[in-house]
């Protein structure tokens, strides 16, 4: 016969979790270019640190946190909340708050990888575009790294207060070397940028130190007439013109359906793309705002989970 025992709670002992010290670097991995930290958990672990530290007993220290906006707005939010945080550079400190927070109000900036996607729709689409941004100076400041490189790259980009201005490159794209990493390019905008640097004047590179296999739109751009070539987490990119695909195109993921879906658009012709259903859980009415564009772009009748676009410039 099997025996238990009731576990008994002293209930003058401590209680709910204690401030501590924690390096977000134990996270991560240092990235083969520039050492700092990177991988696919960093951001995560960040933000749930945030979160148990605002409502634990005493006092916490991040150590080497992740440093995008996405991270950096929640130790915001939680300020405004009532949580004393104070946030450098190289650490976050939580003065725990013990207990429930306050409510509050804030306007979250607009979507980074929103707004590198319809930059990216500009260009292929050859069309003027105007975004109206929420917090403008927080967009700017998390897409400097992208920001860089569609300089690099020659896309024209003019800002004036909460407006973002988008033209149409005059010349060949400059060809470049994109690094995704925890501190740099983001790696959700690397899809992206494969698209901007097939219309450059020479050979480019990606190079993915985020996610391991964060190349599922390659086949479908393959088949496109792309030439891409995978090495390990490099992806060199050799210019030239895309041409109808000869079947479906399937999007694995987010923003290699998006990638898919811009590149079908770019070429002109009808397409059929399937795993639409994920555009539908990182972009607000992705379709009807690429409509506007002049994309013509219908549902299919495929029943869930998977689903399809029908797609044409």
């Amino acid at each position: 016969m099997l025996h238990h025992r009731r576990c008994r709670t002293d209930r003058h002992g401590p209680r709910g979790l204690r401030g501590a010290v924690i390096d977000l670097g134990d996270f991560a991995t240092p990235d083969p270019h520039r050492g700092l930290p990177t991988g696919p958990h960093y951001s995560g672990a960040t933000k749930t640190a945030l979160l148990a530290a605002a409502t634990a007993r005493g006092n916490t220290v991040l150590r080497h946190p992740y440093p995008k906006p996405d991270a950096q707005e929640l130790a915001h939010v939680l300020a405004r909340a009532g949580v004393a945080v104070d946030v450098r550079p190289e650490s976050i400190e939580v003065q725990g708050a013990d207990g429930p927070l306050r409510a509050t109000s804030v306007t979250l900036p607009s979507d980074l990888m929103e707004v590198i996607t319809f930059v990216t729709a500009s260009v292929l689409l050859d069309r003027n575009l105007t975004l109206r941004l929420d917090r403008p100076e927080v967009v700017r400041d998390g897409l400097a790294p992208e920001l860089h490189h569609l300089g690099n790259i020659g896309v024209p980009l003019a800002w004036d207060g909460e407006l973002l201005h988008v033209r149409p490159a005059t010349s060949p794209l400059a060809p470049d070397r994109v690094i995704a990493a925890s501190h740099l390019v983001y790696s959700d905008a690397q899809p992206l940028f494969a698209l901007l640097l097939l219309a450059a004047s020479g050979a480019s590179a990606l190079v993915e130190t985020v996610w391991s296999g964060r190349f599922g739109y390659v086949d479908g751009l393959r088949s496109m007439g792309a030439r891409l070539t995978v090495d390990g987490q490099e992806l060199r990119i050799l210019p030239g013109p895309l041409h109808p695909a000869p079947g479906p195109l399937r999007g694995n993921d987010l923003r290699a359906a998006a990638a898919l879906l811009l590149a079908a658009l770019a070429i002109g012709t009808p397409h059929r793309l399937y795993g639409v259903e994920h555009l539908a859980r990182g972009y607000d009415r992705l379709p009807a705002k690429l409509r506007s564009l002049g994309a013509r772009i219908t549902s299919g009748t495929t029943p869930a989970p998977e689903q399809e676009a029908r797609t044409h410039a």
